[in-house]
């Protein structure tokens, strides 16, 4: 079974919502895929998704039921892909970790899956901004999600 995980700066916006559409998705396509998400940062340990985030993803007819987690090496080293969700995101995942762990060929970009902007390596962070921050961060997620799904399926997936 692969195992892959999301990750963002704080695991309560965007990180946790690629987590519940991507383990949505998998389910109704019959896929056997373990999926997480977590943090760089320990800010946010055992908060439940921000509220603003849950309320974009309920109106898509996605539920958010996740902690909020930082990652560990461990990690590293049991997930077959770790989708990083900005730049600052995958430098503190380089900059804190055992360069032997070999991470930098388990460590995506997930935007660079994104089938419209496959050029951008960050979702931005939402926290700081409006409803509609949150919008885009979902838009581009569930569509994010959905072309991995589809590589998954088809074998063209890099891990």
């Amino acid at each position: 079974m692969k195992k892959i995980m999301f990750t963002c700066l704080g695991n309560i916006c965007r990180s946790p919502l690629a987590h519940a559409i991507f383990e949505d998705l998998a389910k109704k396509e019959g896929l056997e895929i373990f999926v997480d998400s977590s943090g760089v940062g320990s800010w946010n340990l055992g908060q439940d998704p921000d509220a603003r985030m849950q309320k974009a993803a309920k109106k898509y007819g996605y539920s958010m039921k996740h902690t909020a987690k930082q990652v560990t090496e461990k990690d590293l080293i049991q997930f077959d892909a770790i989708f990083s969700m900005a730049e600052d995101v995958t430098h503190s995942l380089i900059a804190h970790f055992d360069p032997e762990l070999n991470h930098q060929n388990k460590v995506f970009y997930f935007r660079h899956f994104d089938p419209l902007r496959k050029d951008e390596n960050d979702v931005d962070d939402p926290y700081f901004g409006n409803e509609d921050g949150f919008e885009n961060a979902f838009q581009i997620i569930e569509r994010t999600c959905k072309e991995l799904i589809r590589r998954l399926k088809n074998n063209e997936h890099p891990f």
